[in-house]
């Protein structure tokens, strides 16, 4: 009794293979941060891996930095005259390349606004001429998003790389002549990393090779057993 071996091969349409164009992808978001830590410091760091040009051509970067930072502010109006007390706790967060170039700055503010009388003679930063907060914050969120040449490159190869974060206190207090102040502050960063790209595929030529391969191996295969 003669056997027969079947050889069963999926195929898809050739002009299905030759079309295939993918849209660009995302990778997975690589997320990053920084502790809670009192301003001003300079010397934090973000690393993030860079794209992988296995994967195809990197065509987009996005970054996202979320600052958050806390804090107290306190005035005294030793004016002789009653006045409107506006303070402002803020913080710069930059964050730069390696090079030193900015990428991308925020500052997150919490803001109050006072009514208060003359100097009321006793410097406390409360009484009827000042005020005390002792738990303000606030947070700011920034996006870079760069399909640049320049940008591309940096981001592009093996290994990681190393973002610098400083967030230096830049507080004030306005509304009056003679205003006593003070504030204190901390920071910290939440940051996300996304490429974009467009996936690696093969050549036209070779997908259109695939399936007329396919065809034929099927047609030889039903005229045997015809």
């Amino acid at each position: 009794m003669r056997t027969r071996h079947w050889l069963f091969i999926a195929t898809t349409p050739l002009w299905i293979l030759i079309n295939d164009v993918r849209a660009d992808v995302q990778t997975p978001s690589q997320s990053q941060s920084i502790a809670l830590a009192p301003t001003d410091f300079m010397n934090a760091t973000l690393v993030f891996n860079k794209f992988n040009p296995s994967l195809g051509t990197l065509t987009g970067v996005s970054f996202t930095i979320n600052g958050h930072i806390e804090g107290t502010s306190a005035f005294e109006n030793t004016s002789s005259s009653t006045a409107t007390i506006v303070t402002n706790l803020q913080v710069n967060i930059v964050v730069t390349h390696a090079d030193g170039s900015s990428l991308i700055a925020i500052t997150p503010v919490v803001s109050t606004s006072d009514n208060v009388t003359a100097f009321d003679g006793v410097k406390d930063f409360g009484g009827t001429s000042g005020k005390t907060y002792s738990s303000l914050a606030a947070d700011n969120l920034g996006r870079y998003t760069s399909a640049l040449a320049s940008d591309l490159a940096y981001f592009n190869g093996p290994g990681t790389i190393t973002l610098s974060v400083a967030a230096l206190g830049s507080s004030n207090a306005t509304g009056s002549g003679n205003l006593l102040s003070k504030f204190s502050s901390s920071a910290s960063a939440a940051s996300s990393l996304i490429y974009t790209y467009t996936p690696v595929v093969p050549e036209p030529t070779s997908l259109a090779l695939t399936a007329v391969g396919g065809l034929v191996i099927l047609a030889v295969r039903r005229k045997r057993v015809s």
